[in-house]
């Protein structure tokens, strides 16, 4: 008698209000980015040209820890065309953090995004990759909507590579983005 009121207790729950709309304090869905971006980067001095510009598509699942915080995961192809050509294939972690609230809910407007990625990189003419270490320090917007928000970020990346027959190189690089959040 004991077993079946307390099982019956513990699978007895409230139905949840389908309509009700999230609080400022309770964290949000999980949501998905897409961004297409313009890079350019500054070489350095021993590689063949020192200005590359390109572009890149950046994909991140964003879980909301918080209302005004998100942990997302992302993946990334960016493309270098100019000679000579150069591939980056990168994943990582990245925080981002709400600083303003411009639209319906605590988690849409500015924001800063900090994140750590690995990139995988492939020069045309080079034997091998270079594998770097990427850290990404960007500011955005996105605004809330029923199905599909815009988004604007502008990110800095610092590259560390090892690979291409060097010690160590670094790669920074700008970044401007225009995507949707869904």
């Amino acid at each position: 008698m004991l077993c079946a009121t307390a099982c019956a207790i513990s699978i007895h729950q409230a139905p949840a209000a389908a309509d009700e709309p999230p609080s400022a304090h309770e964290p949000r869905a999980p949501t998905s980015n897409v961004l297409l971006g313009s890079l350019a980067y500054q070489a350095p001095t021993n590689f063949e040209k020192p200005f590359h510009g390109g572009g890149g598509i950046v994909y991140t699942r964003e879980y909301f820890v918080r209302a005004r915080a998100a942990l997302g995961i992302q993946a990334a192809v960016r493309v270098f065309p100019s000679p000579p050509l150069h591939l980056a294939f990168g994943y990582g972690l990245s925080i981002k953090h709400y600083i303003t609230n411009l639209g319906s809910s605590p988690s849409s407007g500015l924001y800063l995004k900090y994140g750590l990625l690995l990139q995988m990189n492939f020069l045309d003419g080079r034997r091998g990759s270079a594998l770097g270490h990427d850290t990404l320090l960007a500011v955005g917007y996105d605004r809330d909507s029923e199905k599909l928000s815009p988004v604007v970020e502008a990110g800095y990346h610092l590259t560390e590579l090892r690979g291409f027959d060097q010690e160590r190189v670094f790669w920074p690089y700008a970044e401007i983005s225009a995507g949707l959040r869904f």
